[in-house]
């Protein structure tokens, strides 16, 4: 049977998982999951960054919805 050059690279990478960039794929995704403190208070302990982003979105959605509604 003959093959064809585009069912042999079919062949190739339906035989193997991931790609050439997967190498460490799980480290990459854990050190950019990783929360980190932005700074730390005396009272609470720590502030994530991830609390930093909520407060943000938080603020752009009040004081955009102030802006809305105001007569």
């Amino acid at each position: 049977m003959l093959y064809t050059k585009s069912d042999k690279i079919q062949q190739y990478t339906l035989g193997r998982k991931g790609g050439s960039n997967t190498g460490n794929l799980a480290d990459n995704l854990m050190e950019e999951l990783n929360c980190e403190k932005v700074f730390t208070l005396p009272v609470l302990g720590g502030i994530n960054e991830s609390v930093v982003v909520t407060w943000i979105i938080m603020a752009v959605l009040v004081i955009a919805s102030i802006i809305l509604v105001r007569t």
